[in-house]
């Protein structure tokens, strides 16, 4: 899939200010490297995720082609951390939005059937200029297929139903919603990707105003302040996933991250004797099996040093935590922040699951 469209994300239906520059051709190309990575990883039926691009601090490339935050953190509280910018309004037959989410390159929205680990469709929202056009499947270059408007609006096919790379991709659509903005829609099941299936959906997308905030089974007390958030996702299966950096600083110096994924089966109790924490000056450790318990259940805690970066750092997994696998992360000054509070350990014991029921999320994950 050419890379699972890179990773769709993000638009918001504002329209650009008149006065606003353009932007740089060469952000153009690399959001359409990345267009190409996600096509890849929806071929290939890997689990998507909203992934920051790079170390760099969170952003989203603003319609003057300059970075910007991607949500800022309100003061006394960061509160909502992912808006709905889009939704979609009609789905084939078994469908469902499987997974919602936001990074630096805007907003994803991914659908599909229970049975499909990844979802088979993929939905991105950027904003600034065009995202260059993706090469083929085998490297050959890509192109544009004329078709009729979206509302009015521009729009083509970078691989049609039927046609060069429908094979490996079923289907490509691109169009610009508003000035400024671009939508991508990315078909992984050659079962809807038809060009009236794929119209369908298309015509039935909504753009919301930036008013509808995501919900999140847990709520977490004394996370660092004064950080923005670089990644945020959700799905209805209470999986999640939450990354922060500090204003000037980098997630894998600085970062703190929280993400909830299904539970490990067997993954036994902590061995007697094991170490808790290694001390290594060296990237972080490689995962193995549990080694301590943090409250009642068995965990994986590790300390350790990065060589690049230099930064102390410290993270659990939390395994079979209200039948899900908790892990939280903290490198840096996130690391120092926590020291006083008990570390990442500590954390969990400020961390509540509200359960599976959506209706008992919250909107405000990071402000318990």
């Amino acid at each position: 899939m050419n890379a699972l469209r890179d990773d769709l994300e993000k638009i918001t239906a504002t329209p650009r200010p008149a006065d606003a520059p353009g932007v740089s051709a060469s952000l153009a190309v690399r959001r359409g490297r990345r267009i190409r990575h996600r096509r890849q990883a929806l071929a290939a039926g890997a689990t998507v995720l909203v992934v920051a691009a790079g170390a760099g601090v969170p952003t989203l490339v603003g319609s003057d082609g300059r970075q910007a935050p991607a949500v800022q953190a309100a003061r006394g509280g960061y509160g909502t951390v992912l808006v709905k910018e889009a939704t979609f309004g009609w789905l084939p037959g078994g469908y469902t939005t499987v997974r919602t989410g936001q990074g630096d390159d805007g907003y994803t929205l991914a659908a599909g059937t229970p049975k499909q680990k990844a979802g088979g469709l993929l939905l991105q929202l950027t904003r600034g200029a065009e995202p260059g056009i993706p090469n083929l499947p085998g490297g050959r270059p890509g192109h544009r297929t004329a078709t009729e408007p979206v509302h009015g609006r521009p729009a083509y096919w970078v691989i049609k139903p039927g046609a060069d790379g429908s094979d490996q991709v079923p289907a490509d659509f691109r169009w610009q919603p508003a000035d400024g903005r671009w939508a991508e829609l990315v078909v992984g099941d050659k079962d809807v990707a038809t060009e009236a299936t794929v119209r369908r959906i298309v015509d039935n997308i909504r753009f919301g105003g930036g008013d509808a905030a995501a919900a999140f089974p847990l709520r977490l007390g004394g996370v660092p302040s004064g950080m923005r958030i670089a990644r945020a996702s959700v799905t209805p299966t209470s999986e999640m996933d939450l990354v922060l950096v500090p204003a000037h600083g980098t997630a894998d110096a600085d970062g703190f991250s929280v993400s909830l994924a299904p539970a490990q089966r067997d993954v036994g109790a902590p061995q007697a004797g094991q170490k808790v924490g290694d001390g290594s000056k060296d990237a972080k450790p490689k995962e193995s099996g549990p080694n301590t318990r943090v409250a009642r259940y068995p965990a994986l805690y590790r300390q350790y040093q990065g060589s690049s970066t230099g930064s102390r750092g410290e993270s659990v997994i939390v395994y079979g935590w209200h039948g899900m696998d908790l892990r939280i992360e903290a490198l840096g000054r996130a690391f120092r922040a926590l020291e006083a509070s008990g570390g990442v350990r500590g954390m969990v014991g400020r961390t509540a699951y509200l359960g599976a029921d959506q209706r008992k999320w919250t909107m405000t994950p990071l402000d318990g």
